[in-house]
């Protein structure tokens, strides 16, 4: 544990310029796209590489980064993402090739996929349970949202101004200072229930999702009916297949398959699923039609993704506020019609088109979609399942509660229809099956009030 308070915050401040410097990347680099495929000589099917293989990477391998830092310990694994990290910032910095930035991207994902779940363990060891752990697991998820509407906006900055290889390059200097302070700031920690690291299984679902990923580009080229596009579906198929096989019958399996069975998990990760792929898909497609199209600098671009990232910040504030009061279902379902309504609206922006009736009109709609993001960790747990304060029955806030209370209202009723000698008799019991009203009387209330409360 940190010794001392100062020490426990400024390492909090070091984990979260960590964090943001990871989760920048993944933005700051679509505007840069443009100018990329001109330096490089990208193929407009292989520029998507650029931002894929840093997602594959980063989440093929986050798991077996999270289980190494609880083997190994997560201090070593943290410094080690963040040197892996910054050397492969500098080589895509230093890229003369679609290869060797493809390679450098890839790394760069793993030593993320590695940083990650590293400084998230060391950030729950550090803090104690309650409210100082909830501060900062606040100042993390507020550095991830603020990260992703920096990077655009920083990514067009440094391209115009300097040149694209600045958006990696901006990198080193915060992975050099990271490195020497972490071990001044940032104590060890072990998990000892953890045996073994499942290496196999990253291996095999980050090969198939690149594979899958690879055969989806280049159907555009060879066709979807080829035998080179069919031969690698079914290789990606079956490294997906080898994984679920032998995640069963792995004694500490990095996935538990067994969780999915939970229907607010299951909906919740394939809601997640559609608004990664949109969202992907949506920032690339975005980047080249305002610059290419549009004749948009690399600095408007990024001006203009504000609209998306500032209302997204303020959505997720509101959709925060709604899970409280009608529940995740509804929210997570909003989020997605208007994920749709946005999509659909961008799709149909003409060539000579303008950023207020084109592109702004789409961004709110779409921005409400990404703030169904910050429901999602919510619907792994029933709004309505927090303990009652002593006394009192706990509050209703889902639809399923405001029909217990409606079934118990139509309870006291037909039991005030056959007397008021049936009525008390039954009154209490259907007022059990309500969950709002008056206050219930505790087991520790005094005798006479809860004699007075049976008596009403």
């Amino acid at each position: 544990m940190v010794a001392t308070e100062r020490r426990k915050w400024l390492a909090l401040a070091l984990l979260s310029a960590v964090q943001f410097m990871v989760v920048l990347d993944i933005a700051i680099v679509n505007v840069a796209l443009p100018s990329i495929k001109i330096d490089l000589g990208f193929s407009q099917q292989n520029l998507q590489w650029v931002i894929s293989a840093y997602a594959l990477f980063f989440g093929g391998f986050l798991l077996l980064g999270g289980r190494a830092a609880d083997l190994l310990g997560r201090r070593r694994l943290f410094l080690a993402g963040i040197v892996l990290f910054t050397l492969s910032s500098l080589l895509a910095g230093l890229a003369w090739s679609e290869a060797s930035l493809i390679a450098a991207r890839s790394f760069q994902g793993l030593g993320a996929a590695v940083i990650s779940p590293a400084a998230l363990s060391i950030l729950s060891t550090t803090f104690s349970e309650g409210r100082e752990r909830n501060i900062a697991l606040g100042v993390w998820g507020a550095v991830g949202g603020f990260g992703a509407a920096a990077g655009v906006l920083l990514g067009g900055v440094l391209t115009e101004t300097l040149s694209w290889s600045w958006i990696f390059f901006v990198n080193v200097p915060v992975g050099v200072a990271a490195f020497f302070l972490a071990p001044r700031l940032l104590d060890e920690s072990r998990d000892t229930t953890v045996k073994s690291f499942d290496a196999l299984g990253a291996v095999l679902v980050t090969g198939g999702l690149v594979s899958l990923v690879y055969a989806i580009t280049q159907s555009g080229t060879y066709g979807w009916g080829s035998g080179r596009t069919i031969g690698v579906i079914a290789a990606a198929v079956a490294l997906l297949a080898a994984f679920g096989w032998w995640e069963s019958r792995h004694a500490e399996p990095l996935m538990r398959f067994g969780i999915l069975r939970t229907k607010t998990v299951a909906g919740a990760n394939v809601g997640g699923l559609i608004l990664g792929t949109a969202t992907f898909s949506l920032f690339l497609m975005l980047t080249l039609y305002m610059q290419q199209v549009l004749g948009y600098s690399p600095m408007k671009t990024g001006v203009a993704y504000l609209a998306v990232a500032g209302s997204a910040i303020l959505w997720s504030a509101v959709a925060a506020q709604l899970v409280n009061r009608i529940g995740v279902k509804p929210v997570l379902v909003t989020g997605m019609v208007a994920l749709t309504s946005g999509l659909v609206y961008f799709a149909q922006a003409p060539v000579h088109g303008t950023y207020l009736s084109n592109l702004l009109r789409a961004s709110c709609p779409r921005a409400s979609a990404s703030a169904s993001r910050s429901c999602r960790s919510r619907s792994l747990r029933s709004p309505a399942s927090s303990p009652p304060r002593l006394g009192l029955r706990p509050v209703c806030s889902t639809r399923r509660s405001r029909s217990a209370v409606r079934s118990a209202s139509r309870c006291c009723r037909r039991s005030q229809r056959r007397g008021p000698r049936m009525h008390s008799r039954t009154e209490p019991r259907c007022r059990r099956r309500s969950c709002t009203g008056s206050p219930a009387p505790s087991s520790s209330a005094p005798a006479s009030q809860r004699s007075a409360s049976s008596r009403h």
